[in-house]
């Protein structure tokens, strides 16, 4: 019985092949179609994989908790404090090891005299003990290493290690610079050990200033935490909740946030899970009318061979062996597609490369690798079953002697409808991608359209970090800053230059609680500002328009009564109505030594967080009465504005800030242009590849609808001879073709629009200053299918005015 079932398949297989090289027209229309459908499916799930799918890189991911603050007002995740990182630490008996990460500084490494820029992520040693993470080479960094002034150790990931060191065992032990500081390469990690979305080259020991543990107020660290064996994440959560209600007790000026705990690998779904389960769903449509075309067409040309199958019914074929040779072609016909298709894929993540969001979780592991082309394979096997079925039953049906009538065309009349609703169908997916891919495109202009409040044309910006110790006093920062922004100031070619602690567009810096003087405040409304410290021609360089009062000046120096400015965004929601210049503030509510600072100017609100997010409003300090102290180093920017072609200035301005200290190294040297773009790219990548994938939906289902229209042509061509014999002009010949037409377009659009009206809810997400039921949106995506499918029609209608009536009557006789 085995021998016999393999036999027959082996006949099925090479009369399939026989088949499909015989009508190579059929075989490369469905090849084509099928291998951009599953080359775009496999190239979305080969990110989707990295993203969201592949378990992290780290020793048993399922007991890694991400522990974080949440604005009970709005829902927004904010960092934990330095301060409640050790309270947590010493206090949880649910965790076994609890660590704190600051994400991507940036270091002025020297190796051997020759200076470079590195990034890193600055941690206290107790977190690769959560993450159960171990070097490949070399040693963890120590406790005693993570001391304020201790020497410097640095981590390096495996690919640094590769890319900067070659790869060589000694590289580990070198002694090296850190911003003019003595350091050493401790070790090497694993590869593929990468924090999720946070890619970085090296790690450095956190030491977070005592001032931050002490006052609570800078929020800016992520906190992961280790379970115990067998502890739940309930358990593990009811035991932290219960530290964080002692801590708002005990610090309730600082402590008004809500804690919130999960696992790791929950919060990576999270962040990205929205946007990529869009692209994933809108690609599988895509598969899906891929489907409609190939089974279209094996209808079609089944109608063609309903002769032969009628003559193997009549010599004995089962339906069972009949419909078992439909589906062996049309799988054969997937897998030979899917294989085209990975091909396809490869070339599509080439594409779509420089689209990626930089921070998109997974992003340097994105490949085609064996998972990959698993999903391949399943998705041509299922997409063979999936076009194939139909044709197959339809064929399983055929009726040996109707079909053995050379002029019956009633299997060719049954192929039509069934071809005629696959239409409708693949009209139906184009309409709702295009309403998606609309609404998506008309929140990317909108988000494009507003004012950053910042104007970013014609500056460079530049990056780069002060170490501790040597930058550990306010006076050899305010001395570095003052030297540089002198020696800009003399170079050609440059009109201003300003220093911020953080560039607009590039997230927020933590927020803290402010305090007004004379008023007294419940903890739970004490208002929560940015502070950013910056230089007097900071506002004049980024074109921050100044509100009221004035800005700051030469003369606001660390021996001066303290300033600072606030934005209208502040003025409004903490003295409406009122005139708040003369004001005093004060940030930092646990340290009474805090001077307050008269508000001396008010300035334009600007988007810190992103062109789509509203800023949660900003003080501005001085720097040289408020030095942005960081961690292990201070990090600053630089912007640099020019008349023209700011790029240019890159080399000028590095070399002015190694004239100044010869240990500096700038990254992240970008024009603000660049930087604006690049706060854009998560939504220009859902918006670009869903409108792509719209398309080639749409292009697809102009395929089928000009397939079934031509076919419908050739059936009716005695009718229309018939019509024209008797007199029907050009008029009437196209009335019936566009007829027919707008009948499946009609219908489609119906199924479509209606679809969109309930699909797009989960779309709401996503979207900014448009409802996802925009009246201009949908009219377009139903105009635009309504104009494919007119010119879809444009040949079969051609077609049927050349037909002649005098061979259309004798063919039917």
């Amino acid at each position: 019985m085995q021998a016999h079932w393999w036999g027959d398949f082996r006949q099925d297989l090479r009369q399939s092949v026989r088949l499909l090289v015989k009508d190579r027209a059929f075989t490369a229309s469905a090849l084509i179609t099928l291998a951009l459908g599953i080359g775009a499916n496999t190239a979305i799930f080969s990110v989707i994989n990295a993203a969201l799918l592949r378990p992290l890189a780290f020793s048993d991911p399922d007991r890694i908790l991400f522990i974080h603050n949440t604005d009970p007002k709005t829902g927004d995740l904010w960092p934990i404090s330095a301060g409640d990182f050790f309270d947590f630490r010493a206090r949880t008996q649910s965790c076994e090891e609890v660590g704190l990460v600051r994400f991507r500084e940036n270091l002025s490494l020297s190796v051997a005299g020759e200076a470079q820029s590195i990034t890193a992520h600055l941690a206290t040693s107790s977190l690769f003990r959560v993450l159960g993470i171990a070097p490949i080479r070399g040693r963890l960094f120590t406790p005693e290493e993570e001391r304020l002034g201790g020497g410097q150790a640095i981590l390096l990931t495996y690919g640094a290690w590769q890319s900067r060191f070659a790869g060589k065992p000694d590289a580990v032990g070198t002694r090296i610079s850190v911003g003019g500081s003595p350091g050493t390469i401790v070790g090497v990690l694993p590869p593929g050990f990468e924090y999720p979305d946070r890619p970085a080259e090296a790690w450095a020991p956190l030491v977070p200033p005592q001032a931050e543990v002490q006052e609570r107020f800078q929020h800016r660290y992520s906190m992961l935490a280790r379970m115990k064996p067998g502890v739940t994440v309930e358990r593990a959560n009811e035991d932290l909740q219960a530290i964080h209600r002692q801590m708002k007790a005990e610090f309730p000026l600082t402590n008004n946030l809500d804690l919130g705990v999960k696992l790791l690998s929950a919060q990576r779904v999270t962040a990205s899970k929205a946007g990529l389960v869009l692209l994933m769903s809108a690609v599988g449509l895509v598969l899906l009318i891929a489907c409609a075309n190939v089974a279209s067409l094996l209808l079609a040309r089944a109608t063609a061979r309903q002769k032969e199958v009628a003559i193997r019914a009549a010599l004995g074929a089962s339906r069972g062996r009949l419909l078992r040779q439909v589906l062996t072609e049309s799988v054969l016909l997937a897998l030979t597609g899917g294989a085209i298709g990975i091909a396809v894929a490869y070339w599509s993540l080439q594409a779509i490369a420089g689209l990626l969001p930089a921070n998109l979780p997974g992003r340097s592991t994105i490949a085609i690798d064996p998972a990959t082309l698993a999903f391949a394979v399943a998705a041509s096997l299922l997409t063979g079953i999936l076009f194939g079925i139909s044709p197959a039953l339809n064929a399983s049906r055929t009726v040996a002697a109707d079909a053995l009538r050379q002029r019956s065309n009633s299997g060719g009349r049954r192929s039509l409808r069934l071809r005629a609703g696959l239409v409708v169908a693949e009209v139906a997916i184009s309409a709702m991608l295009l309403v998606g891919g609309a609404l998506l495109l008309r929140s990317f202009v909108r988000v494009m359209a507003i004012d950053p409040g910042i104007d970013t044309h014609n500056v460079l910006s530049l990056s780069f970090s002060l170490p501790r110790p040597r930058y550990a006093k306010a006076e050899a920062t305010t001395h570095f800053f003052d030297d540089l922004l002198r020696r800009l100031s003399e170079t050609p070619g440059i009109e201003s230059a300003g220093i911020v602690n953080r560039l607009p567009l590039n997230g927020s810096l933590g927020s803290g609680p402010m305090g007004i003087e004379g008023r007294v405040i419940p903890s739970k409304d004490i208002p929560q500002v940015d502070v950013r410290s910056a230089s007097h021609d900071y506002f004049r360089t980024m074109r921050i328009s100044r509100i009221d009062g004035r800005g700051f000046a030469e003369s606001d120096t660390a021996d001066s009564p303290q300033v600072a400015l606030i934005d209208d965004r502040v003025a409004a929601r903490l003295w409406p109505g009122e005139n708040p210049i003369g004001r005093r503030i004060r940030i930092g509510l646990q340290r009474p030594e805090n001077p307050y600072s008269t508000v001396v100017g008010i300035v334009r609100t600007i988007r810190h967080e992103g062109l789509d997010k509203e800023s949660r409003g900003q003080v501005y300090l001085p720097y040289r009465q408020f030095p942005a102290h960081g961690l292990t180093f201070n990090l600053y920017s630089l912007v640099v504005r020019k008349a023209s072609n700011p790029a240019a200035l890159s080399e000028t301005v590095r070399r002015v800030i190694r004239q100044v200290d010869p240990d500096q190294t700038a990254y992240e040297v970008v024009t603000m242009d660049e930087f604006l773009e690049r706060s854009l790219a998560p939504r220009r990548f859902q918006t670009l590849l869903v409108t792509a994938f719209a398309a080639l939906a749409l292009a697809l289902a102009s395929f089928g609808l000009y397939a079934v229209i031509a076919y419908s042509v050739t059936l009716r061509t005695p009718e229309i001879g018939v019509r024209v014999a008797l007199g029907a002009g050009v008029s009437d010949v196209l009335a019936l073709v566009a007829g027919e037409t707008a009948r499946l377009t009609a219908a489609g659009l119906a199924l479509g629009l209606a679809g969109a009206a309930f699909l797009t809810r989960w779309l709401e997400g996503l979207l900014f200053g448009v409802s996802r039921l925009d009246v201009t949106a949908f009219v377009a995506a139903g105009g635009i299918v309504a104009l494919v499918a007119l010119i879809a029609t444009l040949g079969p209608a051609r077609r049927a005015l050349r037909i002649d009536p005098s061979r259309a009557l004798a063919a039917e006789n």
